[in-house]
């Protein structure tokens, strides 16, 4: 039989160490509740030329979806998809405050978000990279085919209180499991999810 004694004595250290225990490196929690969206086919070149930024770009917003090209040097994006580049609403890229990394691991097994590390547009580098290692993709030169990197997920913080968690499932219409360079590109398939605290 247990001691009850044992079992009280139990509880409290478990209490005082829930108190006054931090973790390592401070984060922010995902909650367990979090819904997943998934964006099938989000054309990345189309339209005309727009300043800012530069070049033919969709802009989306994690709550409203596709946002009109008209309101591109506003506020109402979070996100611009132009072939591979992606920028962030800030810094040289727009008015906004998003700011932006991509962090090693697994979508599924994220569960918190680093407080430090975000970055914004500027004239010399964007928040996620393009082409190096911080970017989100790998482009095989054998194939001529552009594949999200494994393990490479994107942390955004929008605002204050808000973040969002990012993988990029594909880059081909139609989402295809071996695409080929005769596959239609330009064409993002991504799963997100919006954390409010």
């Amino acid at each position: 039989m247990t001691n009850p004694r044992l079992l009280f004595l139990g509880f409290i250290a478990v209490l005082l160490c829930a108190i006054s225990c931090k973790p390592e490196e401070e984060s922010i929690p995902l909650p367990q509740s979090g819904e997943d969206i998934t964006i099938f086919d989000l054309p990345a070149d189309t339209g005309q030329p727009q300043q800012p930024p530069s070049g033919k770009h969709t802009f989306f917003s994690f709550e409203e979806g596709i946002v009109d090209r008209a309101d591109s040097a506003t506020d109402k994006w979070d996100i611009a998809f132009q072939m591979t580049t992606i920028r962030l609403n800030s810094g040289v890229s727009g008015p906004g405050n998003v700011q932006g990394q991509i962090v090693e691991g697994l979508y599924q097994d994220l569960t918190t978000f680093p407080e430090s590390g975000y970055q914004v547009d500027t004239d010399t580098s964007f928040a996620l990279g393009i082409g190096d290692r911080r970017s989100w993709y790998t482009y095989d030169s054998d194939n001529r085919v552009i594949n999200p990197t494994s393990g490479k997920i994107i942390t955004l913080k929008l605002d204050e209180g808000t973040w969002v968690k990012m993988e990029i499932l594909s880059y081909y219409k139609g989402m295809p499991t071996t695409p080929t360079q005769n596959d239609k590109a330009r064409y993002y398939t991504f799963r997100y999810q919006i954390v409010s605290l």
